[in-house]
């Protein structure tokens, strides 16, 4: 019997997943277990935007509108977390 839950524990931990990174993406990496999906997606989206205002694919004008629209997401969909949690 407790072979058989060794073997069933192994098999979890073999196939867990942490969001969609594999346990030895978050093993190899464990300080990725401790970021906020939330605040990574938002990092990104921030930078993808400032990379295309720099390669003046969008006008000045622009990214500070689009700036504006992820910043009020971000703030937007934070409340949001922080209203379900309370």
């Amino acid at each position: 019997m407790r072979r058989f839950f060794l073997i069933l524990g192994c098999v979890v931990l073999a196939s867990c997943q942490y969001g969609s990174d594999p346990l030895k993406t978050v093993m190899d990496d464990p300080i990725t277990i401790l970021e906020d999906p939330l605040t990574v997606e938002h990092k990104q989206a921030m930078a993808d935007l400032e990379r295309a205002y720099v390669k003046k694919e969008i006008t000045y004008a622009e990214y500070l509108e689009q700036k504006q629209e992820l910043e009020d997401d971000y703030t937007k969909a934070v409340q949001q977390r922080e209203n379900w949690i309370e």
